[in-house]
């Protein structure tokens, strides 16, 4: 899609350089009208998945990103999962976006390689750069969310 992925930061005290309740409440609200929006003015074509704080349960981003179709790797969910995702998706013509209001700062990017790189240096690529592997691997960048997955064209 045009766009995949929205996400709504709370403004920060210059004084503190913490965010206060308030500031968190509305990015959380931002982010769920803009949704709506999204949602309302394409007909329900297109599913909303939210994340962080404008999510009922927080959920952080890469658990909602792994649940969602278009970032399916192909491996993580059984063919039950998989075909109720197909049948979920056709309902939703336009596709999927995520929209959510972190905690901490999100900045999105997808890294395309080149064909001749395999699955297994892209995994290690991203255990490199994700930063819950600092404590477990020694390795990673503070902050850091990184998923490995395949790049599927649709025609």
């Amino acid at each position: 899609g045009l766009v995949d992925h929205v996400s709504v930061m709370s403004i920060t005290s210059h004084e503190s350089g913490t965010t206060t309740p308030t500031t968190t409440a509305a990015a959380a609200s931002s982010a769920r009208q803009i949704g709506s929006q999204i949602d309302q003015s394409n007909s329900n074509s297109i599913k909303i998945h939210y994340y962080g704080m404008a999510c009922p349960n927080n959920t952080p981003l890469a658990t909602v990103r792994r649940k969602t179709s278009f970032f399916n790797s192909g491996g993580a969910h059984d063919n039950n999962e998989k075909q109720q995702q197909q049948q979920q998706q056709q309902q939703y013509e336009k596709g999927e976006c995520t929209i959510g209001a972190p905690l901490d700062f999100v900045e999105n990017y997808n890294i395309r390689l080149t064909p001749n790189v395999d699955f297994g240096t892209a995994k290690t690529l991203t255990q490199v750069l994700r930063g819950r592997n600092i404590a477990t691997k020694g390795m990673g960048v503070p902050g850091v969310e990184a998923l490995t997955l395949p790049y599927i064209r649709h025609a």
